[in-house]
C-alpha cells in the first residue's frame, strides 16, 4: 500500500513539500537561480538539513542514470515511506501493550491506517521530522543508557534541525524527565551534548547553504513570531486544531485521538510521550498561523492513543456490551479501507499528472498558450525541477484570442484550468484533447455542475 500511494500521490500536499526542498536542493545542484526561489531563502530562515539530503538523493539517482524527474520524486517519495515504516516499527517494539490483541491492533493501525500512509509517503520536513522524532522516543524509551539518551536526543535534535517546531514536543519530553528526576547529572550532560551536535551539524550546513554566517532558528522565530510574518498567511483562534483534528480524522476517530492523549498523560507507562504531545500541541495553538499539516510529525503517535482508547473501552464495555466495541472496531476498518483507497489513488496535488502530461506529449521546440498562471509556477516560484524548458510557454492575455502566430514548423498547444472547453478553442476545429483531470466519461456523473467547479486541468494539442 505504501508503494502504491508513493506512486499515485505525486505532487505535494503543501507547496513547500516541493518549493523549500526539492528547489532548493536544484539551487545547490546549480539547476536554478535564486532570484526565483521562496522569500525562506532570501532571509535564511529555512533549515537545510533535508535540502542537502535531497541534493544528495538526487544526484545519486541521476548518477546512475535515472533522470526523469517523475521517476526521481517517486524514488524519494518510496524511501521516506520505507524509513516512515521502519521508524513506526520500531518505535511499536518498545511498547507494552495490555494483551496480544491491543498489539497486533497497534502494528496494523501503524502501518495500513490511511492517514498514516498518506503521511509516510510525503517528501516533507512534517514527515521527515516525525521520523527522527519517533526515532528519538523511541531510544528513550528503551533501557536508560548513555548510548540510548545519547542517540535519543541526537536524533530529536535532528528532527528540530529539520523542523523547528518539534522544539514543542522535546521541550513536553524534557520538562518531564526533569520533574521525575529520571536522570543522573551525567546523563544530563549527555542529552545536552546529542542536542548541541544536532544544532551545530544543521549550523553548519546552513551556513554553507545561505552561504554566510547564519543561525536560521533564531530568524525563524524572529521573523514568524516577533515580526509576525507568519501570521499574515492568516491566523486561526487557539481552538481551531482541536476542531480540525475531529474532522480530518473522521468522527468519532478524530476525537478518540484527544481521549487518547487524556490517557497517555494519565498512564505512567506513556507519560512521557503524552506530555511531549501535548507541548507540541498546545505551542501549536498559541501561534495564530495554523495549518492542520503542522501536525503531521506527532501523527506516527495515533495509534497508540486509539490502542489507549480501545483498552479503555474494553474495560467498560464488559458482557453484552462487548458487541458496541466489535462494532466500533468494525467501522473503523471499513472507514479505513475506503480512505486508503482514496489517498493511495489520488495524487496531493492534481498539477503533477498535468505536468507529467505535458513533458510526456509536447515535443521539443513546440509552444504551450496557458490562460491563467504558468503551470510550472507557482505564484513567484519557478518549478524548475519539472520543467522541459525546451518547451516554449506564451500567456494568452484576456484581450488577445486565438489562434496565435506561430513559426510554420512550430506546434502548438494549450492549457487550462477548466472541465468547459474554453471558447478560445472555437477557430481549432481539428483539436485534439491530450489529457484531463477528469475524463470524458465522467460527464454523465456531472450532477448540478460540479465538476465545472472543481480543480480541473485540460491539455489541448491544436491542429
Amino acid at each position: 500500500m505504501h508503494t502504491i500511494a508513493a506512486w499515485f500521490s505525486s505532487g505535494w500536499h503543501h507547496p513547500d513539500e516541493h518549493f523549500q526542498l526539492i528547489e532548493f536542493s536544484q539551487f545547490i545542484a546549480g539547476n536554478t537561480q535564486a532570484d526565483v526561489l521562496p522569500m525562506e531563502y532570501h532571509q535564511a530562515m529555512r533549515p537545510s538539513l533535508q535540502v542537502w539530503l535531497s541534493y544528495v538523493q538526487i544526484s545519486i539517482l541521476k548518477s546512475i542514470g535515472i533522470q526523469n524527474p517523475f521517476t526521481i520524486s517517486f524514488i524519494l517519495r518510496l524511501l521516506i515511506a520505507i524509513a516512515g515504516i521502519y521508524a513506526a516499527y520500531f518505535l511499536h517494539l518498545q511498547f507494552k501493550f495490555k494483551d496480544a490483541l491491543s498489539e497486533r491492533i497497534h502494528l496494523l493501525v501503524s502501518l495500513f491506517t490511511w492517514a498514516l500512509v498518506y503521511a509516510h509517503v510525503r517528501y516533507s520536513s512534517e514527515n521527515l521530522s516525525g521520523i527522527f522524532l519517533i526515532l528519538g522516543t523511541a531510544f528513550l524509551l528503551k533501557e536508560i543508557s548513555i548510548k540510548h539518551i545519547f542517540l535519543g536526543f541526537l536524533t530529536l535534535g535532528l528532527a528540530f534541525e529539520i523542523r523547528y517546531q518539534t522544539g514543542f514536543y522535546i521541550a513536553g519530553i524534557g520538562l518531564y524527565l526533569f520533574v521525575k528526576n529520571k536522570y543522573k547529572l551525567k546523563e544530563y550532560f549527555v542529552a545536552l551534548v546529542g542536542i548541541f551536535l544536532a544544532i551545530v551539524l544543521g549550523t553548519l550546513l546552513d551556513c554553507q547553504f545561505y552561504q554566510s554566517l547564519v543561525f536560521a532558528p533564531w530568524n525563524y522565530l524572529n521573523l514568524n513570531i516577533f515580526q509576525k510574518l507568519a501570521a499574515s498567511f492568516g491566523t486561526e483562534p487557539w481552538y481551531w486544531y482541536l476542531l480540525q483534528i475531529n474532522e480530518k480524522l473522521i468522527p468519532p476517530f478524530g476525537l478518540a485521538i484527544l481521549v487518547g492523549l487524556v490517557l497517555s498523560i494519565w498512564k505512567s507507562n506513556y507519560s512521557m510521550i503524552g506530555l511531549g504531545i501535548l507541548f507540541f500541541l498546545l505551542g501549536h495553538c498559541l501561534v495564530g498561523h495554523k495549518e492542520f499539516r503542522f501536525l503531521f510529525p506527532v501523527a506516527y503517535f495515533m495509534p497508540l492513543l486509539w490502542v489507549l482508547v480501545y483498552e479503555k473501552l474494553s474495560e467498560v464495555l464488559t458482557g453484552k456490551y462487548q458487541k458496541i466495541l466489535r462494532l466500533i472496531y468494525n467501522l473503523f476498518w471499513i472507514v479505513n479501507t475506503a480512505a486508503l483507497c482514496l489517498v493511495a489513488l489520488s495524487p496531493a496535488h492534481q498539477i503533477l499528472p498535468l505536468l507529467k502530461a505535458i513533458n510526456t506529449n509536447i515535443p521539443e521546440n513546440a509552444k504551450l498558450i496557458y490562460t491563467d498562471e504558468h503551470p510550472f509556477y507557482s505564484g513567484q516560484n519557478k518549478n524548475s525541477f519539472y520543467l522541459n524548458s525546451q518547451i516554449a510557454f506564451e500567456k494568452l492575455m484576456q484581450d488577445s484570442s486565438l489562434p496565435i502566430q506561430s513559426n510554420s514548423n512550430q506546434a502548438l498547444y494549450f492549457v487550462c484550468n477548466s472541465f468547459e472547453e474554453p471558447a478560445y478553442l472555437a477557430p481549432y476545429q481539428n483539436k485534439e484533447l491530450l489529457y484531463s483531470t477528469f475524463p470524458n466519461w465522467m460527464k454523465v456523473v456531472n450532477i448540478n455542475g460540479w465538476m465545472n467547479r472543481s480543480n480541473c486541468y485540460q491539455l489541448y494539442k491544436l491542429k
